[in-house]
């Protein structure tokens, strides 16, 4: 995939959405392109995370331990991003991640997006706002659940 390609696909994703073009330049720039094979593992769930990944080409398959069995709980399309909020906050996986064929994923990391939000105050600041809306969102359905 060309850096052309991975730029628009960064626009559609996320918080992505909120950074101008030249930032999305620095992001996919500073990010390292990985190539798994068939049943490789990306990540397993509860380790720490300190990236994002973008899927893009193949099929990963996302699974969660429910005591003995692993259970697979969704496939990953292309184009789709895992692990948004390693990128402003410690967390841990809360899935493991496999590929199903010889898949291309784009990881960032945690540092190079950091690093680039403290040169651009005015991103941060969107992304702050853009978080604060979805965290309002979930809370607004976790209260409709409830009641």
């Amino acid at each position: 995939m060309s850096i052309d390609s991975e730029l628009t696909l960064l626009k559609r994703l996320g918080f992505f959405r909120c950074l101008p073009e030249e930032q999305l330049r620095l992001v996919v720039f500073g990010a390292e392109r990985l190539t798994l094979r068939e049943g490789r593992e990306l990540f397993r769930e509860n380790q720490p995370a300190d990236s994002a990944f973008v899927l893009l080409g193949g099929q990963i398959d996302l699974y969660r331990q429910f005591g003995e069995e692993m259970r697979n709980v969704r496939a990953l399309q292309t184009g789709e991003m895992i692990g948004e909020l390693a990128l402003v906050s410690k967390t841990k996986r809360p899935v493991s991640a496999v590929a199903v064929e010889t898949s291309t994923v784009l990881r960032i990391s945690r540092g190079v997006f950091r690093r680039i939000l403290a040169e651009y105050p005015e991103s941060a600041r969107q992304i702050r706002h853009y978080l604060g809306k979805d965290l309002r969102a979930l809370a607004q359905k976790l209260d409709a659940a409830i009641h």
